[in-house]
Parts: structure tokens; sequence; C-alpha cells
């Protein structure tokens, strides 16, 4: 949490795709700031994975990774 108020993050592209009962949404972002003395810049990638069950949709996986900035 001490990291996410010290950084900001941009939304580059999001994408969602839904077939029946499960949806996949896709996230490029890039996170800038500092922590910690240290200065952030860096870009990431998530994937979740979601499953309707009843009127709700539940995570059933979460995948992020990251990479810093050239």
């Amino acid at each position: 949490m001490a990291f996410a108020k010290a950084t900001s993050q941009t939304v580059i592209r999001q994408n969602e795709r839904v077939e029946g009962n499960i949806a996949i949404v896709t996230r490029e972002t890039e996170t800038k700031g500092k922590f910690k003395g240290t200065n952030v810049h860096s870009f990431g990638t998530e994937t979740a994975v979601l499953e309707k069950q009843g009127d709700k949709w539940l995570i059933t996986h979460v995948h992020w990774s990251s990479r810093k900035a050239k």
C-alpha cells in the first residue's frame, strides 16, 4: 500500500473479452514516482480471468509482470 501511495499508475491499454461465463481482462500500465528514496519508472502487464457465478463475477486467476523503463 505504501508503494501505491508513493507512485502513480496510468493505464495505457485495457481490453476485455467475454465468452459465456468467462471473462479475460488484460491491462498495460506505466508506473512513476519515488519509493523509499528511489525513483520508479516501470511498465506492467496484468491478466485477470473471471468466472460469472450467479449474478457476480469472481476472479479465478491473476497474473502481474513488470519491467523497468529504458
